[in-house]
């Protein structure tokens, strides 16, 4: 088993710290760019890594459009 499967299967077991698992992602990037015929978008371990931050930093209490938009412009205002 590849590192970056084993580290999905812990992340998807319930890890909350988003740093980590988000150096996880791209480790396992690193790791899947090395990998004959795999890439980000079909890679199930990099798939489970990114839905678990995806849980954790909340991004599927995003449900509408008004939610998304506030943090466009919430990250535009900073960048401004």
């Amino acid at each position: 088993m590849a590192t970056r499967h084993r580290d999905a299967l812990l992340i998807n077991g319930g890890a909350s710290n988003p740093i980590a698992i988000a150096n996880a992602i791209a480790a396992a990037c690193r790791e899947a760019a090395d990998t004959p015929g795999c890439s980000y978008t079909n890679d199930p371990a990099i798939r489970l890594m990114v839905h678990q931050l995806a849980h954790v930093v909340g991004v599927s209490e995003i449900i509408d459009l008004t939610e998304y938009r506030a943090a466009i412009k919430a990250c535009e205002a900073q960048e401004a």
